[in-house]
């Protein structure tokens, strides 16, 4: 297996954003090679190569590049891209005043840390580049490096017959593509793995993503939103696809919301607008970002599935002032009362209804300027300049978190 080449390069932030497997299975051997194998070996690579292809229904095709990387040179990789991305002490006090990061962290550094501690391989689109991370999990226990080379064999062929390339304009719409993405790749590679470890029993892939579900939500601790948002696109996407979806249908018209997914209803109508948006900024301010952070933001707030099932819809807004002044306005919409109540109570907000209203400044001044604005409009906020297209954009780079093994329950 070779070296990662240009090693700066793959942290950078790029439009083909890489796809990973995190540490948590037809007839299994080919051309002579018994799995399962050791992944360090070409033949064993090609053997796996061809076993996912089988299970796919497909052609194996070309043999991809597979190189190495080990763990440490992995988080250098990360501390160099985390560096070079120009800090952001708007959105990150906005996100922290809301509860969803630690106060005392940048956005990209949390998502750093989780990366380099979870990361067992990924795969890069355009290229067609698979890098393992030779971590013990890869590099000693066979069985489930076969899972993670098959999951990343899974990505490889979903951007050969698909692309994955799909512009996004939200975080909401990032993570439901990704679930779309991890949820495909997820259930395939688990389908190799069962076949590598003689499982002949029917599997209860749906019971056993729904656990696994369960098991994240249930672990998560406050300021967990990216943690809650990584995580959770593995078993949840996994599990509509157990129930039947199919990749090519869902590739050709990927779901715009994580909510819909979380409720295994991905191909759902749209849900009713907000009945009122964050406000026009006041003269001497500007529109910073407008995004949409979704159900996995509640879920990282609120730990309650029925609170994010729940989310209709919601739009974060968060602008820039005199002398470094900041606020943020996130209204969201729910489905019932209830939910609206926990998640204001979660962000600080105010119920009116169904319809909650959080504000945040960075002083008691800026944040009663903000509470007193009325209701914005779509089309007076949609013909505001913004300086950053989404709060996660500058993150759609070689480090979408994948799951730790740790992370998962058999």
């Amino acid at each position: 297996m070779g070296r990662v080449g240009k090693i700066p390069d793959i942290l950078r932030p790029v439009r083909n954003r890489p796809w990973f497997l995190f540490l948590p299975a037809l007839a299994v051997g080919c051309g002579g090679v018994e799995l399962p194998c050791n992944i360090q070996e070409r033949d064993c690579q090609e053997a796996l190569l061809d076993e996912t292809a089988a299970m796919l229904g497909i052609e194996a095709g070309a043999f991809p590049s597979v190189s190495s990387i080990t763990p440490a040179e992995l988080r250098e990789l990360i501390d160099r891209a985390t560096a070079e991305v120009t800090p952001r002490p708007e959105i990150d006090a906005a996100l922290a005043g809301f509860g969803l990061i630690p106060a005392d962290m940048r956005l990209e550094e949390v998502d750093g840390d989780f990366s380099a501690e979870g990361i067992a391989a990924f795969y890069l689109p355009g290229v067609q580049d698979v890098v393992i991370v030779e971590r013990e999990s890869t590099t000693e226990n066979t069985a489930f490096s076969n899972l993670v080379l098959a999951h990343e064999f899974v990505h490889l062929f979903q951007d050969r017959r698909f692309g994955l390339d799909h512009a996004v304009n939200s975080t909401d719409e990032d993570v439901a593509y990704r679930t779309l993405v991890e949820g495909d790749a997820t259930l395939g590679g688990d389908r190799v793995y069962a076949a590598i470890e003689g499982v002949t029993e029917e599997v209860a892939w749906e019971r056993t993503y729904l656990d696994w579900r369960d098991n994240i939500i249930s672990g998560l601790n406050p300021t967990e939103w990216r943690r809650a948002q990584r995580l959770l696109v593995y078993p949840v996407g996994a599990h509509v696809f157990a129930l039947g979806a199919r990749p090519d249908e869902m590739f050709a018209s990927p779901p715009r919301r994580f909510r819909a997914w979380l409720r295994g209803t991905p191909t759902e109508a749209e849900p009713p607008p907000l009945t009122c948006l964050p406000p026009v900024p006041p003269t001497g301010w500007q529109l910073h970002v407008l995004d949409e952070l979704g159900a996995a933001a509640v879920l990282g707030l609120t730990r309650n599935l029925a609170d994010a099932q729940s989310l209709q819809e919601d739009r974060l807004a968060i602008y820039v002032g005199p002398n470094g002044a900041t606020a943020a306005a996130w209204h969201l919409s729910a489905s019932s009362a209830d939910a609206a109540e926990r998640i204001a109570q979660a962000t600080g907000g105010a119920r009116e209804g169904t319809l909650v209203r959080s504000v945040w400044g960075s002083t008691d001044e800026v944040k009663a300027l903000f509470q007193e604005r009325s209701c914005g409009g779509e089309v007076e906020l949609a013909a505001l300049p913004t300086e950053v297209d989404f709060v996660g954009a500058s993150l759609s780079r070689p480090h979408p978190l994948k799951f730790s093994v740790s992370e998962r329950t058999w």
